[in-house]
């Protein structure tokens, strides 16, 4: 797994969108799987990890628009 520091230019909303790449890229893998509970597992927490990132996303966002109307 790479290190924070090789993404030292993204700010917190593009180091959510290479999270989000990632765990949608483990899902795709996972389907690919033989079935098992400890597969169906995983892709579960993928799921709920992914649903984590995108509502962060929506809060970052919220907050930028926030800002610059207080601007």
């Amino acid at each position: 797994m790479p290190e924070p520091q090789s993404y030292l230019d993204l700010d917190a909303a593009g180091y959510l969108l290479v999270a989000l790449g990632h765990l949608v890229k483990a899902r795709k893998k996972l389907d690919q799987e033989p079935p098992s509970k400890a597969c169906w597992h995983a892709k579960q927490h993928s799921i709920y990890a992914a649903n984590y990132v995108r509502r962060a996303l929506k809060v970052l966002d919220e907050q930028k628009e926030e800002t610059c109307e207080k601007s």
